[in-house]
């Protein structure tokens, strides 16, 4: 019993803790004259942020956050903006999926500098093209600031699910520069690592 009172004490210690950060972060998006939009707009801020955090926290091994930013240049492009924003948050996803095949690229094959400095590119590319279909929005917030639409929007990918468009994205790459299949197998290993995007 006094286990299970421990569990409880440190449960609704973390949510406590959980909600006085998403509040304070709520406070610092309105006093910066973010607001939501988009399809998201329906719901409250509060709303929004705690199911967007409730799902990392489900398995924030699975489940990962990324975010996307962009300014239009009229009043008229907040869309435009949006569609940036999300271009943005694959963008940033392929380069942490980069950085795991370069670095064992650079581990485990020295002597492919340019061979591999091209396959990552090309993979890099591809990641980036692949994953949107996959990438979840949580929500966006925009302002206007001045003439500009500044947006920044939340996605959530699931890794289970991000890992075949990953080997998708691997197996063009390969054709596309010529990389023997002894070296394309020692890198399907690194492509089904999970990514983290900072």
């Amino acid at each position: 019993m006094l286990a299970a009172i421990a569990v409880m004490s440190v449960s609704c210690g973390t949510a406590r803790k959980t909600a006085e950060a998403e509040k304070a972060k709520i406070a610092e998006w309105k006093s910066e004259g973010y607001s939501l939009t988009g399809s998201m707009s329906t719901f409250t801020l509060q709303q929004a942020l705690s199911s967007h955090n409730t799902k990392i926290l489900s398995d924030n091994q699975r489940y990962i956050p990324v975010m996307g930013t962009s300014e239009g240049s009229r009043v008229t492009e907040l869309s435009v903006s949006s569609w940036v924003a999300q271009n943005d948050a694959a963008i940033r996803y392929a380069q942490a999926a980069g950085s795991i095949v370069s670095g064992g690229i650079a581990r485990k094959f020295s002597n492919l500098s340019e061979q591999g400095s091209k396959l990552v590119g090309a993979y890099t590319q591809k990641v980036s093209e692949y994953i949107i279909p996959l990438m979840k929005e949580s929500f966006s917030l925009c302002r206007l600031n001045g003439s500009y639409y500044e947006v920044i929007s939340y996605f959530i990918i699931d890794e289970e699910t991000a890992v075949t468009a990953r080997e998708r994205a691997l197996r063009e790459s390969i054709k596309e520069t010529d990389l023997e299949f002894e070296l394309a197998s020692e890198i399907d290993n690194w492509v089904k690592e999970f990514v983290k995007v900072d």
